[in-house]
């Protein structure tokens, strides 16, 4: 829309062709686009998700659900972008509006306020704050600093936090939202590669319900060597190259992963994916072994609706062979009233299927297109590392100081920070 508004103003003649892409060269443009990378950062850090995860709980009533969510998302869109911090508490609210029998939009509409009075209280919160520090630079030779916003912004987002937490929400109509249960708690069955790196090699499926319950997916069994088996039977212990059967919702089944280590997963600071593993499996019950599978998955998982006009419509994963020759892995397919016995890559994919999946091509927005897929949502199955997520927000807290401290501009000591991160990236990828 922006684009296009300044197009039609230099057709016009409102706006001189030679001045039409001058405000690039502002550097609030920089700004926003280096807060936007720092975020990103945070995000994929995973510290960002493991505090959101905490905050959002079904157990809660609704005052204190608004109360404790819409302090989390004030206080991330303080130092990230609004959308970004709404982006990630979105799917964990509607979790949890699911679990506790709620309409999503009782709580939906005050965690946007809420992201919107964060974005008050600094100077990054929000790109319009950037600007008016530009401006102000410009006409009286000194720009807000990081915190002058915050005495008026921290009063009234404490307030409005208040008052949505009280009254606010109780103003929302409590109407079934169809498409956030469609697209948000889809529910799946999905079949999981157990790899030898993880810890549940050797553990019947009953040892397992603990982190089954925890991470909220019900364990519907595995299979081997193409044989489907029942949670029931005795022998069902897990095995490298198994694949593990599970129930539940795209962030539920990546919460499972994350628990169980049920892939090797590649995280952000990797290249390349690690090599398929060749080893075979060794049955605990004298079955034949199963076929090794690559075991690559990136940081995140994808929900996908099939289009009316998808090439998918009425064909099955194995046949257009998605893993080998498009790096696409089909987890599992969300489609209500079926339930099938078949394996989730020989079942007949429909038009308004939702699929769930991972691999090397997934966050390739072109390939999707091909496919006639259109991603709706994603969810990061990346291991928390704690020593990664210390040292993002270190640069991120050190830019700020040393921008409060005038020792740095912002714009250099945020930007400092971003290539000092890259560098790391770069130095783990070697």
């Amino acid at each position: 829309m922006a684009a296009g508004g300044l197009l039609i103003a230099v057709a016009l003649g409102l706006v001189p062709d030679e001045a039409a892409f001058s405000g690039f060269a502002n550097p609030a443009v920089v700004i926003v686009a280096l807060v936007l990378v720092a975020s990103r950062a945070f995000e994929n850090s995973g510290a960002l998700a493991w505090v959101t995860r905490a905050a959002a709980r079904k157990s809660r009533p609704v005052a204190g659900h608004v109360a404790v969510v819409g302090s989390v998302a004030a206080a991330l869109s303080a130092v990230i972008n609004n959308v970004a911090a709404l982006a990630l508490l979105m799917p964990l609210d509607v979790q949890a509006a699911r679990k506790a029998g709620r309409a999503p939009g009782v709580t939906l509409m005050p965690l946007a306020f809420a992201t919107i009075l964060g974005g008050m209280v600094t100077l990054i919160g929000t790109p319009p704050n950037i600007i008016a520090s530009t401006i102000r630079e410009e006409q009286l030779g000194a720009p807000y600093r990081m915190f002058d916003f915050t005495p008026v912004g921290a009063v009234v987002a404490l307030a409005g936090l208040a008052f949505i937490a009280l009254i606010g929400w109780r103003l929302v109509p409590a109407r079934r939202d169809r498409a956030a249960e469609l697209i948000s708690t889809a529910s799946f069955e999905a079949e999981l590669l157990v790899s030898e790196a993880s810890d549940i090699v050797g553990k019947t499926l009953a040892d397992l319900d603990d982190r089954a319950e925890s991470a909220d997916v019900v364990l519907a069994g595995l299979i081997r060597a193409g044989q489907r088996r029942g949670r029931t039977i005795p022998s069902s212990v897990v095995a490298t190259n198994d694949l593990l059967i599970v129930t539940g919702s795209a962030e539920a089944i990546a919460a499972f992963i994350r628990a169980t280590g049920l892939h090797e997963v590649a995280t952000d600071e990797e290249a390349a994916p690690p090599a398929a593993d060749q080893s075979r499996a060794v049955s605990t019950d004298g079955d034949k072994p199963a076929e090794p599978r690559d075991t690559y998955v990136p940081p995140e998982i994808v929900e996908a609706v099939v289009r009316a006009d998808s090439i998918l419509d009425g064909r099955s994963a194995a046949s257009f062979d998605l893993r080998l020759r498009h790096n696409l892995a089909l987890l599992g397919i969300a489609r209500a009233g079926s339930i099938s016995r078949k394996e989730v890559r020989n079942r007949t994919i429909l038009a308004g299927d939702v699929l769930l999946l991972a691999g090397r091509g997934v966050t390739d927005r072109a390939l999707l297109d091909q496919f006639g897929l259109i991603a709706v949502d994603r969810a990061s199955v990346a291991p928390f590392k704690p020593q990664t997520a210390a040292i993002v927000a270190g640069l991120f807290i050190a830019a700020i100081v040393f921008a409060t401290l005038g020792w740095l501009s912002f714009t250099i000591a945020i930007a400092i920070a971003v290539v000092s991160d890259g560098v790391r990236k770069a130095k783990k990828q070697r």
